[in-house]
């Protein structure tokens, strides 16, 4: 498991005629079984979800959301060659707290393991009417700023780009061309800009741009593999301003020292690290969304 820890935060919504709270939703889950091979829901095709633990800490619902790879498991790699691993299968294990004050969810994000999309699909398997909306945290002034000035640029670059989600609209030909621009280039990661260049006084099409943005921040492909998403803005007499969203999500980044060896101990580090950092962000997400 990689070292890096990176923890991201999103706010709930539910939906529906008759709402079903995320606390009531993981509740659930944790009640299909004592087991947590009882609690597995295949989401998709070859796609097995299932909730590890669920616990009260420091007044945050706290708890473990996993992956479970039963197919195309690696071999291991000894010294003279590659073996079969001759396991049950691999579990690809997120931390997550949730704060029901502010309705904020911190989770960590890891593309190997369960994105935020798969766990909230996950909960709907098991409780139909377990329906959420979710909008990324972005840095306070982000949206703010974009919002002041006329869009002049737009930069994408995104990663696997053969995984990005399919949308109707112009949005979706953006996307579409990422995956085709990958597909002729054999390319892993792929940047598009899109520019007015020295063309004064014609901006981009906002309708666009904020399609785009928002694609990649609350939307279908909020767990995409996004390495830049930046916007150039102009206001009539001011310096050109570069928006930079990638940046500007709320999320908190360190390298832990991670057991290998002891899955618990490995666990109990990662979710130290989330609880610390959420609760130096509570206040100040309590005052904008409670």
């Amino acid at each position: 498991m990689d070292r890096n820890v990176t923890i991201r935060y999103f706010h709930l919504d539910s939906l529906g005629a008759n709402p079903l709270s995320f606390e009531d939703a993981v509740q659930r889950a944790l009640d299909l079984g004592p087991n947590p091979d009882q609690r597995e829901r295949e989401i998709a095709p070859g796609i097995v979800i299932r909730l590890e633990r669920l616990n009260r800490r420091e007044g945050l619902l706290t708890g473990e959301v996993v992956r479970v790879q039963r197919e195309n498991i690696p071999p291991e790699a000894q010294a003279h060659g590659l073996v079969p691993l001759g396991i049950g299968g691999l579990g690809h294990s997120v931390g997550f707290a949730y704060d029901d004050q502010s309705r904020i969810l911190a989770i960590q994000f890891d593309p190997r393991g369960v994105s935020l999309g798969r766990f909230l699909d996950y909960l709907s398997v098991v409780s139909p009417g377990a329906k959420f909306d979710y909008q990324t945290v972005l840095n306070e002034d982000a949206w703010e700023r974009y919002n002041l000035g006329e869009p002049r640029s737009l930069t994408l670059t995104v990663a696997s780009p053969q995984n990005l989600p399919r949308i109707e609209g112009e949005v979706g030909s953006v996307l579409a061309s990422s995956k085709r621009l990958a597909e002729i280039s054999s390319a892993p990661i792929v940047t598009i800009e899109v520019s007015m260049g020295h063309v004064k006084r014609r901006n981009l099409a906002k309708d666009l741009v904020d399609g785009v943005i928002r694609a990649f921040t609350d939307g279908p492909a909020a767990d995409a593999d996004l390495r830049a998403l930046s916007v150039k803005t102009k206001r009539e007499g001011l310096p050109t301003d570069t928006i930079d969203f990638v940046r500007d999500f709320a999320r908190d980044q360190e390298t832990l020292d991670l057991p290998s060896d002891d899955h618990d101990q490995n666990f109990a580090r990662r979710l130290r690290y989330l609880i610390r950092k959420f609760n130096l962000r509570l206040p100040d997400l309590r005052d904008l969304y409670a």
